[in-house]
């Protein structure tokens, strides 16, 4: 495992920013309130029909924008499915479309953490209980940005602030310590934890170097992971100019910071694409850090078909 150390803190250089801070933030905004709205009633088949006719309408997008968007109502979805129905909860529907099962797993993890709470010997059981064995981790990665969620500092205070003007819901948790929580997982899971912590780490922080600063300082969970995590949100918050994002080159000088930035950058695209095929193909530009990028995606979507499902976060390929 590759925590940080205290004082253990690498060169990041001179951080590219792809688009300005204050565009991200707005975007990051235009995030929440899109994960913060309410749904209907969902029964499994209605869960079933609905993310099924979001998922089918990615599929002729020629805007990253709104393939995202469609990620968060899904997420939503399944987060608000588990809150209602646990513990009759089950995301081992067979019928249940393939392409749409890690963001539902994402959803459903962060439904487990709002009704249950954080306590492992609590949230763990109920996700093993009710995941697809084959998806169970992505319900794990959504444990981390809970974490990230409710770690104290202005983001809270804000998103608080928010929910006591009743503009978005929010469960009052009380979040554990991290450097004690991850003795409950194994090391694997708090990998996924650490990725999901550091998607957040991208939304409370103003910009991408300020993100991966933060990073460095988290010194309960896996640095690389972390930075993978802020890749991943940076792509998908950004997928109005995807094309732009994921053609830049991120010359960070350290080859861990650089590999795991490259690697978060490459999932975005598996997931796009595992979500709503024929992404990669509409969204292709010649650059060629995209199409290198593109190329990595391709592969890992294959091996991930010739399996069954795509690894939860992380490149089965390298």
């Amino acid at each position: 495992m590759t925590s940080n150390l205290p004082g253990e803190r690498e060169d990041l250089g001179s951080v590219p920013e792809p688009v300005s801070p204050w565009t991200a933030w707005l975007r990051k905004s235009d995030t929440i309130r899109s994960v913060s709205r309410r749904t209907e009633l969902l029964t499994p088949q209605t869960l079933r029909e609905r993310l099924a006719s979001i998922q089918r309408g990615t599929l002729t997008l020629e805007d990253g924008l709104g393939v995202t968007r469609a990620f968060w109502a899904m997420e939503k979805t399944a987060s608000e499915y588990f809150k209602q129905t646990y513990p009759q909860a089950s995301l081992r529907d067979p019928q249940l479309p393939e392409e749409v099962r890690p963001i539902a797993h994402c959803g459903m993890g962060i439904g487990a953490v709002e009704r249950l709470g954080f306590a492992p010997d609590v949230v763990l059981p109920a996700i093993h209980s009710t995941a697809h064995p084959d998806y169970r981790l992505f319900a794990c990665e959504s444990i981390g940005a809970m974490l990230g969620v409710y770690e104290p500092g202005p983001f809270l205070s804000f998103a608080r602030s928010l929910h006591a003007l009743g503009l978005i819901p929010m469960v009052l948790l009380s979040r554990p310590d991290p450097r004690e929580y991850r003795a409950a997982f194994s090391a694997e899971e708090w990998d996924l934890i650490s990725h999901g912590f550091g998607r957040l780490l991208y939304f409370r922080n103003h910009s991408l170097a300020q993100a991966l600063a933060a990073a460095q300082r988290a010194e309960a969970f896996e640095y690389t992971a972390c930075v993978r995590g802020i890749a991943f949100a940076l792509s998908m918050v950004n997928s109005r100019d995807v094309r732009q994002v994921l053609s830049r080159v991120y010359a960070f000088p350290n080859g861990r910071t650089r590999d795991a930035f490259e690697q978060g950058l490459v999932y975005a695209l598996v997931f796009w694409e595992w979500m709503s095929p024929g992404f990669l193909e509409r969204f292709s530009t010649p650059e060629a850090a995209f199409r290198e990028r593109q190329r990595r995606a391709e592969a890992e979507i294959d091996a991930a078909r010739r399996r069954g499902a795509p690894p939860a976060f992380s490149l089965a390929l390298g």
